[in-house]
């Protein structure tokens, strides 16, 4: 099944589509008999109305995978970063902000400090500093980052140049 994204999405351009992508054999709602299986949608959603529905979309997806999977299941998680990274986006910055930081070490212990998700909070976390610019402290946030992601994704990763990117933009040093 695809979804077909649009302006009415709060997508500011064409519609574009992207597949559904399903969790086996979990299922939304609890004890309904009308329950559908639980999609998480990857979208880019730049608009205030997109941000909006990517925080409702990622709040469902997160309580649904939690009573499904378990709290520290790398899907829960994940879904939980996500909201997280959007409401930051959305306006709630700092409520944003304290959850990825109770979040992170949770991230760490059960992926590991080097695993893509945990350096991509990292990142998140950077980025919602920069929103109401907190450059001094996404800097500090971002100093270690792009060694870390050199190490683990290499040098031409495409998240690795972001990082590279915000650092300077923050006033930080370029990473090599």
């Amino acid at each position: 099944m695809r979804i077909r994204l649009g302006p009415a999405d709060g997508l500011d351009d064409e519609p574009r589509s992207r597949p559904e992508r399903g969790f086996p054999g979990l299922r939304a709602g609890s004890g309904d008999s009308g329950a559908v299986p639980v999609r998480a949608r990857r979208t880019h959603v730049p608009t205030a109305t997109g941000r909006e529905r990517a925080v409702e979309e990622f709040t469902a997806a997160a309580g649904d995978a939690e009573r499904a999977l378990g709290v520290d299941h790398p899907t829960t998680l994940t879904h939980r970063v996500n909201l997280n990274f959007w409401r930051g986006q959305a306006g709630e910055p700092a409520m944003a902000l304290a959850e990825l930081a109770t979040l992170q070490p949770r991230i760490e212990s059960v992926l590991g400090a080097d695993h893509p998700r945990a350096l991509r909070t990292r990142q998140q976390r950077a980025e919602l500093l920069e929103l109401p610019g907190e450059n001094d402290a996404a800097a500090t946030l971002l100093t270690s980052l792009p060694a870390d992601m050199i190490r683990v994704q290499g040098s031409d990763h495409p998240r690795t140049h972001e990082v590279a990117e915000a650092l300077a933009r923050c006033g930080g040093r370029k990473a090599r």
